[in-house]
């Protein structure tokens, strides 16, 4: 019997499914919080957002 090795691709799907709710959910409450407080460029709040939920998602995740 073959065992079946996962590649880069296949690896980097998988952290990106299980890393996407961390991303949306930063970006939306980095957006949301940018624009009350400054009341422009929000896409700016949303790429800070996007950051800490990812980096708050991957230390969470770890034992």
């Amino acid at each position: 019997m073959s065992e079946i090795e996962p590649g880069g691709l296949q690896f980097a799907l998988v952290a990106l499914v299980f890393g996407l709710p961390w991303l949306l959910g930063g970006a939306v409450a980095g957006a949301v919080l940018w624009h009350t407080t400054w009341r422009r460029r929000w896409w700016l709040g949303a790429l800070v957002g996007a950051f800490l939920g990812a980096t708050t998602g991957f230390f969470a995740m770890m034992p």
